[in-house]
């Protein structure tokens, strides 16, 4: 039993350890055994925190690179890196500088159902997970929405794509992130109606605006090529 309703990537994860423990048999003759996963005897060693803690850090100043070069303006790459590292001037974080006073005031907009945290409305919303799927739709790839935002990106920059589709797939994340914030402000400050339409086409208007602009003597056939990924 769970306290309290279960947000979006709590249930996706819930279902991953389901269908991982169905195929589970417990054996009553044997003992539980710890084993550590970095090793190969699985056993721990020192060596191996060191190794996994450095792999980690090249992963993460890799991914602050790529934060920098980007077909987005400056103002979106600040953005996200803003979001990346949980800085987004939400309610949550207007409760903790004492600028609301109360945390029930704090509710994210999109949904009505948590506090809006930065992890929350970009990524765990019921809004925002619909608009994040739609965008993976578009490539044909299923997901499991991670917990913190600096995951998805990690996630996200170590992709496979190459050339040109791995320029629009980039692109996409920052773009998300964007609009999903100005839709919230659309709706806070201007009474703008909440659709997971709109985002999503904000995206694909957008991206290919940033890429015509980006690459000098567009052709028709780069541009045809565009239209056919987004």
């Amino acid at each position: 039993m769970f306290i309290g309703i279960l947000m979006v990537w709590e249930s996706q994860q819930l279902e991953v350890l389901k269908r991982r423990l169905d195929g589970v048999t417990l054996d009553p003759s044997k003992h539980d055994m710890l084993w550590w996963i970095w090793t190969v005897d699985k056993v721990f060693s020192v060596k191996s925190v060191y190794r996994q803690w450095e792999t980690q850090t090249q992963s993460r100043n890799a991914l602050l690179g790529s934060l920098w070069k980007n077909l987005s303006p400056s103002k979106v790459e600040i953005f996200s890196w803003m979001a990346i590292q949980n800085r987004v001037a939400t309610r949550s974080v207007l409760f903790e500088r004492n600028l609301i006073s109360e945390l029930h005031l704090a509710k994210c907009p999109l949904c009505d159902l948590h506090v809006e945290t930065p992890q929350h409305l970009l990524l765990h919303c019921r809004f925002s997970w619909v608009v994040w799927s739609e965008i993976l739709a578009w490539w044909n790839i299923q997901w499991v929405c991670p917990s913190p935002i600096a995951e998805l990106a990690l996630w996200w920059f170590g992709n496979r794509f190459l050339n040109l589709e791995k320029y629009i797939w980039e692109a996409c994340f920052f773009a998300t992130l964007w609009f999903i914030w100005l839709m919230r402000n659309g709706f806070i400050f201007n009474g703008a109606t909440k659709q997971v339409s709109e985002v999503t086409d904000l995206v694909k208007t957008i991206v290919a605006m940033w890429m015509k602009a980006n690459i000098s003597s567009t052709s028709r056939s780069t541009l045809w090529r565009i239209s056919k990924v987004i």
